[in-house]
């Protein structure tokens, strides 16, 4: 790590990295929670299709 020459204590540093981290850990959470959340929609739509084409193939 070329930043440790720079005059920062190490805890400084693993406090940054730390903090860095977690707000990526955050980041990366809400996507997949909204990634989830359409791929949920995507199914409930594809069902509503499957519904539909099945009730219209058995008239």
């Amino acid at each position: 790590m070329g930043f440790l020459n720079t005059g920062f204590i190490k805890a400084a540093i693993d406090f940054i990295l730390l903090h860095n981290d977690n707000y990526n850990f955050e980041v990366l959470r809400e996507k997949m929670n909204s990634l989830e959340q359409q791929i949920m929609n995507v199914e409930k739509i594809l069902q509503k299709y499957v519904s539909n084409l099945e009730s219209n193939l058995l008239k």
